[in-house]
C-alpha cells in the first residue's frame, strides 16, 4: 500500500523532542478496500479538533493503469510541498493531483474544509465510507450512517465544473493527461485519501496519504 509521510511528521518530532509545545495527532483512515476506506476511530473532533474529516485527491490516467504504477507514480511526484499545495487550495498547481470539489451549493474551489467531515457523535465507531461513481451523472462518498456528499471536478475559476463520466473529460482539461483524446483508450481514475483538519489553535493538520483504488471508464 503507498503511504505519503508528509513533512509534518517530521516536525511534529522535532517539536516534541525539543520540550516545545506538542499538537494533536491524526491519523489515517484504516483498512482500505477498493475505492472503500474506513474511519479511524482514533481520529476524534473533542477536545482538540474545530472540525476534522477525510479529505479525497485524484489523478486521472490515459488508459487503464495498475495499482503497483499508481502507487509508484504517487510516491514519486507527491513531495511535501505538492502535499501543500494541495491542502492550500493552490489549485494552480494542481495539475497533475487534485482535491475532489464537494458539490453542495458553495463557490466551486474556495473549501478548505475536509471533503468528508467526521461526526463526533461516531467518532469513536468504525464505519466504511465509500466512492461511489456514477458513469452517467453526479458522483458521490457515502457511509454506513446513511451521509451522502456528492462531489465533482474544478477546473478552474470562471469554468463549469465537470463530473466523473467519460463524456466529461476532455482534452485540455487542467486534469486530464495531454496524450488523451475521447477515441483513445478510456480513462482511469485513481483515488487517494488523508486525514485532514483545523486544531482549536487554527493550526492545519493532516495524516499521510494512503492510495485507496481506482475506478477505470
Amino acid at each position: 500500500m503507498f503511504i505519503l509521510t508528509p513533512l509534518f511528521f517530521f516536525v511534529f518530532g522535532f517539536f516534541s523532542s525539543c520540550g516545545l509545545p506538542s499538537y494533536p495527532v491524526v491519523y489515517p483512515p484504516t483498512t482500505t478496500t477498493d475505492l472503500v476506506f474506513y474511519h479511524n476511530a482514533n481520529n476524534t473532533v473533542s477536545p482538540n479538533f474545530i472540525i476534522l474529516g477525510y479529505d479525497i485527491v485524484y489523478r486521472i490516467y490515459d488508459g487503464t493503469v495498475s495499482d503497483s504504477t499508481i502507487e509508484n507514480d504517487a510516491s514519486a511526484y507527491i513531495s511535501p510541498s505538492v502535499f501543500s499545495s494541495i491542502i492550500s487550495n493552490n489549485w494552480d498547481t494542481m495539475t497533475v493531483y487534485r482535491r475532489l470539489n464537494p458539490d453542495n451549493g458553495s463557490v466551486p474551489g474556495l473549501s478548505t474544509t475536509p471533503l468528508y467531515t467526521i461526526n463526533d457523535a461516531f467518532s469513536s465507531s468504525t464505519y466504511s465510507i465509500s466512492i461511489n461513481i456514477n458513469t452517467s451523472g453526479e458522483s458521490s462518498l457515502q457511509d454506513d450512517l446513511g451521509n451522502t456528499i456528492p462531489f465533482n471536478r474544478f477546473l478552474g475559476k470562471d469554468i463549469p465544473t465537470e463530473n466523473f463520466t467519460l463524456s466529461d473529460f476532455n482534452a485540455g482539461d487542467i486534469d486530464v493527461p495531454d496524450t488523451y483524446t475521447s477515441s483513445g483508450n478510456g480513462v482511469t481514475v485513481a483515488f487517494f485519501c488523508y486525514t485532514y483538519g483545523f486544531s482549536k489553535d487554527l493550526l492545519s493538520l493532516h495524516s499521510n496519504m494512503v492510495y485507496i483504488g481506482s475506478y477505470t471508464f
